[in-house]
């Protein structure tokens, strides 16, 4: 087994990125950006919100191009008209699965892309580093047996920058589908499945942008 130990404040030597790039090769991610949320408390669109010449959904893609992996935009019914404007149709992801909560965007795309195992950014988090994102695309292929891999904070898990197996998103719909639930958060969903919980290095990298600084 490859063993790795990163300290995100180096860059990785040229032979770890040329062995973490044949591993990408081996795995089936999908990226998604999930811009569904409401954005009551930034008072317009996150998604859309201007920063160097792109929008804050396309510049979090960015952020996986090294990844050379299909990446794709969660977003809800109202935002689609919008969105258009800015990316391929292709690309939009519209919430339909009959739940609420956040994890409705999630479950949208595993139904659209049930072999994938997806890599969940939210599209607020700006200050989000390759370093992170490779920390736990690493831990993912070193540690297959999880559901999930997301990074911890003391009593709360950050369900973005997290990774979503197809297996444990398949398990999460029939345990969805055995109880009366109108709603799921992500919190739910990582505790009542094989959660693999990295600690953090870079609390900087979580933080979420409610304002348009």
């Amino acid at each position: 087994m490859l063993m790795v130990f990163i300290n995100l404040d180096r860059h990785l030597p040229v032979h770890i990125y040329m062995i973490f790039n044949k591993l990408l090769l081996m795995k089936n991610i999908l990226g998604v950006i999930l811009c569904g949320g409401e954005s009551k408390r930034m008072g317009s669109d996150k998604g859309l919100t201007p920063v160097q010449n792109t929008i804050w959904a396309k510049f979090m893609a960015d952020k996986l191009s090294f990844l050379q992996s299909q990446v794709v935009f969660s977003v809800n019914e109202n935002q689609l008209k919008k969105y258009s404007d800015f990316i391929l149709p292709d690309e939009l992801i519209v919430d339909d699965y009959e739940i609420k909560g956040p994890a409705r965007g999630l479950l949208t795309v595993h139904t659209r892309f049930p072999d994938k195992n997806i890599l969940l950014l939210s599209c607020d988090m700006l200050e989000l580093d390759e370093f992170t994102i490779r920390n736990i695309l690493l831990v993912y292929h070193q540690e297959s047996g999880y559901d999930y891999y997301v990074y911890q904070d003391e009593d709360y898990a950050q369900p973005f920058c997290g990774i979503y197996t197809g297996k444990g998103l398949n398990k999460l719909e029939d345990l969805i589908g055995s109880q009366v639930l109108t709603g799921v958060s992500m919190q739910y969903v990582l505790n009542n499945g094989l959660t693999k919980r990295l600690v953090i290095e870079r609390k900087e990298a979580f933080r979420n942008f409610n304002y348009n600084e």
